[in-house]
C-alpha cells in the first residue's frame, strides 16, 4: 500500500526537480554556447581591425597591424591561462585596444579614402571593446547560491523517495536507486562542468584567436 502512496508523491516531486534540472541544464548548456560565440565574435571583429589597418598609410598601417597581433598574443597567452584559472584577465588586452585607438586618432591625414577607412576602423574598434565586454562578463557570470541549494536539496529529496519503495529482491532495489541517482548525477556533473565557460578541462577554446594569429603571421 506504500508503495502506492510513495510512488504518488514522488511523481510530483520528480517531475518539479525534473523541470528545474532541465532548466538549469539548458541555461547552462546556452551559456556555454553563447561563450563560445562572444569568442569567435570578438577575433573576428580583430581581424577586420587588421584588415582595414593594411589599407592606411605604412606608418599608421603598421602601428595598428603590430597591436592587434598583440592583442591577439595577449589573449592566447595571457587571458586564457587566467580565466580558466578563474582569475580576472590581466590588464594588457586592454592597453593594445587603447593603443589602436590613439593610433588612430593622432594620424592627421586630409585624404577622403583615409579618412573614412579610420572611421570604419574606429567603428569597428568599439565593436572590439564591446565583445571583450561581453567576453570577460561572461566569464564572471555565475549561477545563484540558493540555485546550487535546490539543485542538491532536490536530488536528495527524489532519491529518499524513491529509497521507500519496497522491491521483492533487495538488490534490485538497490540497483534501481543507484541508477536513479546516477542519472542525477549525470546532469548535475554537467552543469558543474559548464557552467563557468572558461574554466576548467572543458572549457571554451582560443582558437579564434590562434586562428587570427595564424592569419596575421601569413600577411
Amino acid at each position: 500500500m506504500h508503495n502506492d502512496v510513495a510512488g504518488f508523491v514522488l511523481a510530483i516531486v520528480g517531475v518539479n526537480y525534473a523541470v528545474l534540472l532541465a532548466f538549469v541544464a539548458v541555461a547552462v548548456w546556452q551559456g556555454y554556447d553563447r561563450a563560445g560565440a562572444l569568442v569567435q565574435a570578438e577575433a573576428n571583429i580583430a581581424g577586420d581591425i587588421g584588415r582595414i589597418a593594411a589599407g592606411l598609410p605604412p606608418p599608421l598601417a603598421a602601428d595598428i597591424g603590430r597591436e592587434v597581433s598583440t592583442y591577439a598574443e595577449t589573449v592566447v597567452q595571457l587571458e586564457w591561462p587566467a580565466l580558466s584559472g578563474g582569475e580576472e584577465a590581466p590588464a594588457p588586452g586592454w592597453r593594445s585596444l587603447e593603443a589602436i585607438q590613439r593610433a588612430l586618432a593622432q594620424d592627421r591625414s586630409g585624404d577622403a579614402w583615409v579618412v573614412a577607412a579610420k572611421a570604419e576602423a574606429l567603428r569597428q574598434l568599439q565593436s572590439l571593446y564591446d565583445a571583450r565586454r561581453n567576453r570577460l562578463q561572461s566569464a564572471r557570470a555565475e549561477l545563484p547560491p540558493i540555485l546550487w541549494w535546490n539543485l542538491f536539496a532536490g536530488a536528495a529529496v527524489v532519491i529518499v523517495f524513491a529509497c521507500l519503495f519496497g522491491a521483492p529482491s533487495m538488490w534490485m532495489h538497490a540497483a534501481m536507486v543507484a541508477l536513479l541517482a546516477a542519472s542525477i548525477g549525470l546532469v548535475l556533473a554537467l552543469v558543474l562542468l559548464l557552467y563557468n565557460p572558461y574554466v576548467g578541462r572543458n572549457h571554451v577554446s582560443a582558437a579564434p584567436f590562434n586562428a587570427l594569429l595564424a592569419e596575421l603571421e601569413m600577411r
